[in-house]
């Protein structure tokens, strides 16, 4: 009778380019634009006067955009100022404004003027308009209230009269926080992390979704990423591209979260040009895998299990049993002379059950076996 001489090895390849287990972190994607109605007001001796924000060129868009050009204040727009009876026309001009400092309720270290979950209640702040055709530059005082829970607001702007300076205007717009929640679906990575962004809009009944890319950072990945990429598609199939990469950053205070700034190359996509381009993107994560307080999504991945292989022989075949993480793709490979490189992969062998057992046909001579994990979850 031959005897039957088998060697089993189990062996981990390097796993710089191997597949991890997906992930979900939730997300949350705001913009620091607030979209305004058109509202009007009545003035001394009867004129009535009617207030648009746009920053765009052709028509009116409602945007009260976040400042980058140092006005002073938090945020912008240009206006349309339409006066009924005293000049009878639209003029254009310029309105800066700050939106109210309402804290941080919940703790989460992001403004609750903000979150469609946090109230306002009767926030005062200041601004100015300026409008060259009626030679008027008034000082603004807005007045903010929103209820929690609901993106839907009313900020009162409150200007000195053009043609009676001891009448005030009070000018009572709807405002609107553009706010998504969802998740992040993502894969991690050694040096990259690739995920799908699905996120609502609940008050438009809207949907944003598609791929990202994030870089770690090569001298702090733990804490420090880069997104290099985003193609979003709204609900009616409309794509919403990156404009250029941002860093996005996790905090000591805030283990778990991940934010940044998001420029796109146009944020509503149902205007005639674009506009509201700057979002902030976060990202709260609870996976940690091995528990060393920094979640899956910038952490090193994890690798598997050594896995364990123990042989039985049938009347006609041999029950090769492998111990191992679920999920991992293992290739079994055999060799006649251990001495040999050159391994034949018999089966490969993705593993649904720990431990699992499978079928292999009986060598004719001395045989070597050995697992070799070639590919994760």
């Amino acid at each position: 009778m031959n005897t039957l001489r088998i060697l089993l090895l189990a062996l981990l390849p390097g796993l710089a380019s191997t597949a991890h287990a997906a992930q979900t972190a939730q997300a949350r994607l705001c913009s620091w634009s607030l979209r305004f109605s058109g509202a009007s007001a009545n003035g001394g001796g009867g004129f009535t006067y009617t207030l648009d924000l746009t920053t765009i060129g052709s028509g009116l868009n409602g945007e009260l955009a976040i400042d980058t050009d140092q006005t002073g204040y938090s945020h912008y727009s240009s206006v349309d100022l339409y006066e009924e009876y005293w000049l009878e026309g639209t003029f254009q001009g310029f309105l800066a404004v700050d939106v109210p400092d309402a804290g941080d309720a919940n703790g989460n270290g992001f403004p609750d003027f903000f979150e469609v979950s946090q109230p306002v209640n009767g926030l005062a702040t200041t601004g100015f308009l300026q409008v060259p055709g009626i030679a008027y530059l008034g000082d603004v005082q807005a007045t903010w209230s929103r209820n929690a829970g609901s993106a839907q607001g009313t900020c009162v702007l409150t200007v000195p009269d053009p043609a009676n300076p001891f009448v005030d205007l009070n000018f009572f717009h709807s405002f609107e926080l553009l706010e998504y929640q969802g998740v992040l679906t993502y894969t991690p990575g050694t040096t990259n992390v690739a995920g799908t962004l699905s996120v609502t809009n609940t008050a438009l009944t809207d949907t944003l979704r598609g791929p990202l890319q994030f870089a770690k950072s090569t001298t702090n990945p733990t804490n420090e990423l880069t997104l290099w990429s985003a193609s979003l598609t709204n609900a009616l199939a409309q794509g919403i591209g990156l404009y250029t990469n941002t860093m996005f950053f996790r905090e000591a205070a805030y283990p778990t979260n991940y934010f940044g700034n998001v420029e796109f190359l146009d944020g509503d996509l149902n205007t005639l040009e674009a506009d509201y381009y700057t979002w902030q993107l976060s990202l709260d994560d609870l996976n940690d895998a091995d528990g060393d307080g920094i979640p899956d999504f910038s952490d090193a991945p994890a690798l598997p299990r050594r896995p364990l292989l123990s042989l039985t022989r049938g009347a006609t075949n041999l029950w090769l049993t492998l111990r191992g993480d679920v999920g991992w793709t293992n290739q079994i490979q055999t060799v006649t002379n251990l001495t040999s490189t050159n391994w034949l992969t018999v089966l490969t062998l993705k593993q649904t059950n720990d431990p699992q057992t499978v079928s292999l046909p009986l060598p004719s001579g001395r045989t070597f076996w050995r697992a070799w994990i070639s590919a994760g979850p």
